[in-house]
């Protein structure tokens, strides 16, 4: 493991937030709990939206592949092991769903992973 992928599982498994990670293939889950930065945009207070729209907050989720890895995510449902457009991220009960997703790799390793996310 690199030194920055090393920085990361520290000052997550120090500060993180609890989040599960879900992909849903024919309907049934496939989870995965981590530790991740996650920040609001807080869109839901935006003076700027129009009334009619649908108010949604979007998140900003900075994780660690080594949670993903370790939990064997995401199992018998196939795919990347890392998350994707349309899977879910649960913070604090909440669930909302993957927009952008932008993984980060220094050489070949990937070392962080970075997720908006709406709902």
């Amino acid at each position: 493991m690199g030194y920055e992928l090393d920085a990361l599982d520290r000052a997550l498994a120090r500060v993180g937030t609890p989040v599960t990670v879900r992909r849903v293939v024919a309907g049934v889950p496939s989870d995965a709990s981590c530790k991740a930065s996650v920040r609001s945009f807080g869109l839901k207070d935006d003076p700027l939206r129009p009334s009619s729209e649908q108010a949604q907050d979007e998140i900003l989720v900075i994780m660690s592949p080594t949670d993903l890895k370790a939990a064997g995510w995401p199992g018998a449902a196939g795919g990347p092991s890392f998350p994707q457009r349309g899977d879910f991220v649960v913070v604090r009960g909440l669930s909302r769903v993957v927009k952008v997703v932008d993984p980060i790799y220094v050489g070949s390793e990937l070392v962080r992973i970075e997720i908006r996310a709406v709902g």
